[in-house]
């Protein structure tokens, strides 16, 4: 019984030294990535955006007083395209923005006449 036990920790100890040389040999250098392009801006984009404002209270100014609240919704859409020569970026964009106004009362106060 002595033996058996006697050569079976031989045998593991001389397996893990042989494994723990394994682990030290030398690799095969990886193979080398072609390198990543640049990013280019160039081309065409669209975009959206969307929004809100809302105000409670009022303001007084000499002859003038603004009274209530004020509800928005506000959105609009933008489009354009871009080209991109070297390090320069040229473009070109055109938007549409919008705002509707839920108080039915717009005061336009001219202060030149005072």
């Amino acid at each position: 019984m002595k033996n058996v036990l006697l050569r079976s920790v031989a045998v593991a100890a001389i397996a893990a030294t042989v494994v723990a040389h394994a682990a030290d040999m030398p690799t095969k250098a990886l193979p080398a990535s072609a390198p990543m392009p640049p990013y280019n801006w160039s081309g065409f984009y669209v975009g959206a955006n969307f929004g809100g404002a809302w105000t409670n209270g009022s303001l007084n100014l000499p002859n003038n007083s603004f009274y209530g609240g004020l509800t928005e919704f506000i959105g609009g859409v933008q489009a354009g395209y871009n080209f991109q020569a070297g390090h320069l970026l040229l473009g070109v964009e055109g938007d549409f923005e919008s705002a509707s106004n839920a108080n039915s009362t717009t005061t336009v106060v001219d202060w030149r006449n005072q």
